[in-house]
C-alpha cells in the first residue's frame, strides 16, 4: 500500500491488481472485496490517496482475512502521516501485503 495525504477532505482509492493474481473473475472479485472494505472504513480513515498494490498471494484470502489486513496498512499509513514533523514526501509509506 502506498499513502500519500492530501488536504482535501476524503479518501481516494486505487488499485493495482495485475493478471498474475489471476483471471478476470479472481481480479474483480478481489476489487469488490477491497473496495468493500474501503467502504465500510472510511469514516475512520485518514484523508488521502490509498493506492493498493495486490500480489498472487492475496487471491487466496478470504473476505475476513483481507480486512485484517487491510486495515493494519490502513493505521500504519496513517500513524506515520500523525506525527506533525513529517513533511509530505516524506510521508508516502509503502507496506507488502
Amino acid at each position: 500500500m502506498v499513502f500519500l495525504p492530501r488536504d482535501e477532505p476524503g479518501v481516494k482509492l486505487g488499485m493495482s491488481i495485475p493478471r498474475k493474481v489471476g483471471k478476470a473473475v479472481v481480479r474483480n472479485r478481489l476489487r469488490r472485496r477491497i473496495r468493500e472494505i474501503f467502504r465500510e472504513k472510511e469514516s475512520s480513515l485518514v484523508p488521502g490517496s490509498y493506492v493498493l498494490l495486490a500480489y498472487p498471494e492475496s487471491a487466496s484470502l478470504d473476505y475476513h482475512q483481507l480486512s485484517e489486513i487491510v486495515t493494519s496498512l490502513t493505521v500504519r499509513a496513517s500513524r506515520a502521516v500523525s506525527s506533525a514533523s513529517k513533511t509530505r514526501s516524506e510521508a508516502v509509506e509503502e507496506h507488502r501485503i
